[in-house]
């Protein structure tokens, strides 16, 4: 599907500009000062809680979330908008990143998160590639993947997800 339109910010932060793909359409451009403060306020909280939201978008344990979370946090509160975190990258580069750690615990080494991702983050990518072939973190991941399927499933059969009326009507 084709782009309908880009968005831009003003170099003083004040204008988002929004420019339509089609010809004849004229661009909008929206001054947030003309915005009251409660409205801005809102505003705010809801760009802060989809940023947050975002940073543990791929992450699967409720650990790497708030650690997630509270990295973006506090890489805002140090001026920094565009710092990355574990989930940012998405599932794949944190299953990774948790492979690692338990490949390095097997071999009697100790791997935080943080030190996986920041790894990882500084590794080219055919090096990430070569790394996902060896058969210690294919294993990883394979574990990974098992348990967060037995998460999802005690979690689905915990809150009695689904009907098994269509179960009921094929099997009796």
């Amino acid at each position: 599907m084709a782009k309908k339109a880009t968005k831009s910010i003003s170099e003083d932060g004040m204008t988002l500009t929004f420019t339509f793909h089609e010809e004849g359409v004229e661009p909008l451009s929206v001054d947030i000062s003309e915005l009251s403060d409660s409205i801005r306020d809102r505003l705010a909280m809801h760009g802060l809680s989809a940023k947050m939201g975002d940073s543990y978008a791929g992450v699967e344990s409720v650990e790497e979330c708030r650690n997630s979370a509270f990295r973006v946090w506090e890489d805002l509160r140090n001026g920094e908008w565009t710092a990355r975190v574990a989930g940012t990258s998405g599932p794949r580069a944190t299953q990774l990143a948790l492979a690692l750690i338990r490949v390095a615990a097997n071999r009697g080494k100790e791997l935080s998160l943080e030190q996986a991702v920041q790894a990882l983050a500084a590794m080219p990518e055919e090096q990430k590639k070569q790394l996902r072939k060896t058969s210690e973190v294919r294993k990883a991941i394979q574990e990974i993947k098992m348990e967060q399927l037995e998460r999802e499933a005690q979690r689905a059969e915990a809150e009695g997800e689904g009907d098994s009326s269509a179960l009921n009507a094929l099997f009796g």
